[in-house]
């Protein structure tokens, strides 16, 4: 055979192999995770008075499938009669464990979201002003390992999952009236993914039309770099207030330092901060380990030390404006736990008939009427 039909033979199989490949690559496509794309940069749009003029005043009721619907739906009623203006829906989504890259909205422990809709309508109908806050929650964890510390084994195809089940839910709080949304709550390890961050309020933004808000750790608020993306700085307060072992300090000072570092927050990012938890156990740990509520097996409860750091916060928080735009949107009080809820213990931080109860709704009444 001549050489120029080698040549020729060659170039034929050679396009035929290129041809070959390039079908193959399309037709693969489809089955690979696709990049999360660059977020534009919104401007930084501070809030307006006129957003904040009524405050969110109210308490965390964590709904879950669980327990029946009735159950919130009276748990509602009873936050509608303490003075509240606003609940805080703490909804689960469901990862198998830290290093799973899957995030599902079913599950025993998520609500069905027609329950969940009936849920959020109730409150509304009530007149509450609904946050509703999704959180992750782990099917099987190690010891030590939180929120705060998972390392999904894949973080493309985890944010993919994660994403999927945020904007199916900010969809669902536009249709169902909720006013704040969150992003997500405590996920300390993945804060630092500030382009996620971004493009994932960029296409909330087109699913919701309430305020978006992240929400972040005490000791983690002043670190994130995506405030300017979202419209509220969602704060979980469980500052210390003393150290473990310690003589109780001025808890009201302690309270108003805090206030003072929140504020600060606020003012560097031009957003108002919503303080998504402030709560205490009923245990001789609470001042050093407020989110802590597990007894010791020799422990009995001390329902007095909620009630003085609690009030110790009422009496720090309402010595400011509460309603200043650039400041603080108000706060949710953890939490008001369903009736026949196993965590509903002597121990939790619940505040159900104890002594913090009327103390709190006299506080509510002050800045709700």
């Amino acid at each position: 055979m001549r050489p120029s039909v080698l040549v020729a033979n060659g170039v034929i199989v050679t396009a035929a192999l290129v041809w070959l490949l390039v079908v193959l690559v399309s037709f693969l496509q489809p089955f690979r995770a696709a990049p999360i794309r660059e977020a534009e940069p919104r401007p930084m749009t501070p809030v307006t008075e006129s957003e904040l003029e009524r405050g969110w005043f109210g308490f965390v009721l964590r709904v879950d499938g669980l327990h029946d619907v009735v159950e919130f739906t009276n748990a509602i009623d009873e936050i509608a009669a303490m003075n509240a203006n606003a609940l805080l829906i703490e909804t689960p989504m469901l990862q198998e464990n830290p290093e799973s890259v899957e995030v599902s909205l079913q599950g025993a422990e998520c609500p069905l979201l027609t329950d969940l809709v009936s849920i959020i309508h109730h409150a509304t109908d009530r007149g509450l002003g609904v946050a509703l806050v999704p959180t992750i929650v782990f099917q099987e964890v190690k010891a030590n390992q939180s929120r705060a510390s998972f390392a999904p084994a894949d973080w493309d195809r985890w944010w993919l999952s994660y994403a999927d089940a945020i904007l199916e839910l900010a969809a669902l709080a536009k249709s169902s009236g909720v006013e704040v949304f969150a992003l997500g709550s405590e996920l300390s390890e993945a804060e630092i993914m500030t382009t996620q961050w971004m493009d994932l309020a960029a296409q909330a933004r087109e699913r919701f039309s309430g305020l978006l808000m992240y929400n972040a750790q005490w000791d983690r608020a002043a670190h994130i770099t995506f405030w300017e993306h979202v419209d509220l700085i969602g704060v979980s307060a469980w500052f210390p207030l003393a150290q473990p072992g310690a003589e109780s300090p001025d808890l009201q000072l302690q309270w108003r330092e805090a206030l003072l570092h929140l504020n600060a927050i606020s003012a560097d990012n031009q957003r108002p901060v919503l303080i998504t938890a402030v709560g205490y156990p009923s245990r001789q740990t609470a001042l050093a380990q407020p989110w802590d509520a597990a007894p010791l097996a020799s422990e009995t409860p001390d329902p007095q030390i909620q009630q003085r750091a609690l009030n110790a916060f009422l009496d720090a928080y309402t010595g400011i404006d509460p309603r200043s735009p650039d400041r603080y949107a108000g706060f949710f009080i953890y939490r008001w736990i369903a009736r026949g809820d196993p965590q509903a213990d002597a121990f939790s931080h619940a505040i159900e008939d104890k002594p913090s109860e009327s103390d709190a709704r006299r506080a509510l009444g002050r800045l709700t009427r």
